[in-house]
């Protein structure tokens, strides 16, 4: 859209009324733009999502990640699916510059960069004169003047008026606080993030009463959790010191503080991601990390690209498909299990519609239409697949899965199954137990919520689990994975584990001495120090904890109980190492540091669950390409009794297959004097030995050009002769 007025009532900041007659300016806009299909035309049945930044004016990577973000959806929208879906079905709001007047002083101050004025620019506020030209202590803290949880009862903002962290006389005393607080209640926003800088991690509310809990930390942990996959940002109430008086405590609300307020009623998930560390990041120049060198911006931003998707996502209908089904199907009739996890703030019924793809499948029948589903609420759902007689061991099964809400497609992904393949490793915990697993360290077990059956394995029995921990479970023999186009590891897992710190890895050797860390579908990359040491709550040993003690790829954070299955491929392009190995052997590796952190989410640092866990021998058995039916027209007289009769081979003109076509049909074979006129429609069936067919059709004209037979007359005696 074109930009606008973030102001329902059009109101201004105090612009600039000190220096030089050449360094002041009048009040200023604070500008919003929306990025939809539609969008100059606000569609009520669309999800909104609000993107800031800048209402700490020297963040100046903050503003860039907001960019990148806009420029990359305006960029992609004609070429990206994914990305059109997202633009098409949703209305994404942008107020790029929360604090325009401080922007402009520090491009004052410091025309080349590095001006570190963070406030606004309040009249006589610590602006020491009206002669100043260099002062970056001037105004108020945008993000300490917002109403909830404001003021000098709670820790995290300052009385004092040069404080970076002045809050103001008053909750909402200032132009820019008012202008968006105005601006959200006029909106229905879903989901919001406040882009700051600079260190890695997402402080999420209450940053004014990290010990107060809203209800939705459990929502909130899981969104962190996602956004975070990736560039692995440590996210909490907790991470940072106490902020008192921010917009995302506001926005969200909760129990009347001690002001009476109880923030803006619309209960929006909202946070603060911080970016930038490991950049330019030289206290003593004056620079810090708000200030990075112009080489680093593009790499800010696209780590903070996947915050910026996800926060789209959980804020419309969004939904999560998991696979659940290990990809040994063992009968012709079986179920096909898929979860439905619901992530997205607005309510929507889910439908999941899976099709055939390989000729082998007889049918498939899809679940019923999810409805009245709760945020997090996972569903395990069941397709009736049945298969051909006829399929042979090692065919390939691939069927299509389409998971839609009402509106539009969430994802659309074809999924490959193989009939009876060589599974090289069944483990099963209700009979096996801990047989097929050598340990170190305690193993056990556990008869709480098995994924399938009565047992499953943890890691020790304690709950919650061990500080201090370091344990493997290693398989008992080695496996030759020679002769495979690609082996298949998969088991159902569940994990709550402190995330950032503690670990559960999944690694392979091919001799048992050397591991190597293994890359799934759930695991995830390792943490390092520049992402966890904005944790006050832990200490630099912990911070490197993760870095110091894995091989790359984690299992951590909370799975809230929900089952999925993990696969590891091993062929040339993933888990490469392992192939052809003669001698591989596997490992799970748990490992603690000294404590756990307190968070008010659900947590209670159960550990690691697996169940069910195969390696699967790969050699895909092709199915034959169907038969090609090719047709004639053809001309038939009818004999003397008046009928024709023909055979498919008379239709046939070259039918072919690339094995052998073993029968046909034609729906019509026979003819009377009645076709005799009009051509008849004729259709050839041919069939290949796995049952797969093709169809033509031709026309049979008849003819009559046989005199009939007359039969012949005996000599009649009699009185009349």
């Amino acid at each position: 859209s074109v930009k606008a007025n973030a102001s329902p009532t059009n109101q201004q900041t105090f612009g600039n009324n000190t220096g030089t007659v050449a360094q002041r300016w009048s009040p200023q806009t604070v500008y919003y733009v929306r990025i939809s299909d539609n969008p100059d035309v606000d569609e009520a049945n669309e999800p909104e999502v609000l993107y800031t930044s800048m209402i700490h004016s020297r963040e100046v990577a903050a503003l860039m990640s907001n960019m990148f973000f806009m420029w990359y959806l305006l960029e992609n929208y004609s070429t990206d699916p994914a990305v059109k879906s997202l633009v098409d079905n949703n209305e994404l709001y942008f107020v790029p510059v929360v604090n325009p007047d401080g922007l402009r002083w520090n491009q004052t101050i410091a025309p080349s960069g590095g001006g570190m004025q963070r406030k606004n620019l309040r009249p006589g506020v610590a602006d020491n004169g009206a002669t100043n030209t260099t002062n970056a202590s001037r105004g108020i803290d945008l993000n300490r003047n917002f109403a909830y949880l404001w003021g000098p009862s709670y820790t995290g903002s300052s009385g004092t008026q040069s404080s970076d962290s002045y809050r103001g006389t008053a909750a909402f005393s200032e132009p820019e606080s008012q202008i968006m607080r105005d601006f959200i209640l006029s909106r229905n926003f879903e989901t919001a993030l406040w882009h700051h800088t600079f260190a890695n991690g997402i402080p999420h509310p209450y940053g004014g009463l990290p010990t107060q809990a809203s209800g939705r930390e459990n929502e909130m942990h899981k969104w962190h959790e996602d956004m975070t996959r990736y560039n692995r940002y440590v996210s909490g109430a907790t991470i940072f010191p106490a902020a008192n008086g921010i917009a995302d405590d506001w926005m969200l609300g909760g129990p009347a503080d001690v002001n009476g307020n109880t923030g803006s009623g619309q209960q929006i998930l909202a946070t603060t991601p911080e970016h930038g560390h490991n950049n330019e990041r030289n206290i003593a120049s004056g620079f810090s990390g708000f200030w990075p060198t112009p080489t680093n911006i593009t790499a800010i931003a696209k780590r903070a690209m996947r915050m910026n998707f996800v926060t789209a996502y959980y804020g419309g209908r969004y939904a999560r498909l998991h696979d659940l089904t290990q990809s040994n199907i063992t009968s012709l009739s079986s179920n096909l299990t898929f979860g439905i996890e619901r992530l997205g703030q607005t309510a929507s019924n889910f439908t999941l519609t899976v099709t055939p793809v390989s000729a082998n499948i007889t049918s498939i029948t899809s679940p019923a239409t999810q409805t009245g589903m709760s945020i997090l609420e996972q569903r395990n759902v069941n397709a009736a697949l049945v298969l051909n007689p006829t399929i042979q061991p090692n065919e390939r099964i691939e069927y299509k899965v389409s998971l839609s809400n009402g509106f539009h497609v969430i994802y659309e992904v074809n999924f490959v199954k193989y009939y009876q393949p060589t599974v090289l490793f069944s483990d099963n915990p209700d009979v096996n137990l801990l047989s097929n697993w050598t340990s170190t360290g305690l193993w056990t077990t556990s008869t709480a919520s098995p994924w399938s059956g009565t047992r499953s394995i943890k890691d020790g029995a304690a709950i919650p689990y061990a500080t201090n921990g370091n344990r493997t479970l290693t398989t008992a023999t080695t496996y030759d994975l020679r002769n495979s186009e690609k082996i298949l590891l998969q088991f159902y897992a569940k994990w709550d584990i402190e995330r950032n710190f503690d670990f559960v890895e999944l690694q392979g050797s091919t001799n048992g001495t050397t591991w190597f860390t293994l890359c799934g579908r759930y695991n995830k990359p390792e943490t390092a120090t520049t992402t966890n040491d904005a944790h006050g709550a832990k200490t630099a040993t912990s911070w490197a904890f993760q870095g110091n003690n894995s091989s790359g790829r984690v299992y951590d954070g909370d799975q809230m109980d929900k089952w999925v299955m993990e696969e590891i491929v091993i062929d040339a392009t993933n888990n490469s190492f392992l192939v052809n190995a003669a001698n591989a052997r596997f490992r799970f590796v748990f490992r603690s540091d000294a404590n756990n952190r307190p968070e008010s989410y659900s947590t209670n640092y159960d550990g690691f669950y697996f169940d069910d866990f195969r390696i699967i021998q790969v050699n895909e058995l092709v199915p034959s390409a169907p038969p090609m039916a090719v047709c004639q027209n053809i001309t038939v007289t009818l004999d003397v009794n008046g009928q024709a009769t023909i055979t498919p081979a008379q239709i046939d003109n070259g039918s072919s297959d690339d094995v052998a076509i073993v029968n046909r049909t034609l729906d019509i074979n026979t003819f009377d004097c009645s076709n005799i006129g009009t051509p008849v429609t004729v259709t050839l069936t041919v069939f290949d030995a796995e049952g797969q067919s093709d169809t033509c059709t031709a026309t049979v004209t008849v003819q009559d050009t046989t005199a009939p037979a007359v039969p012949a007359i005996a000599d009649a005696t009699g009185e009349c002769s």
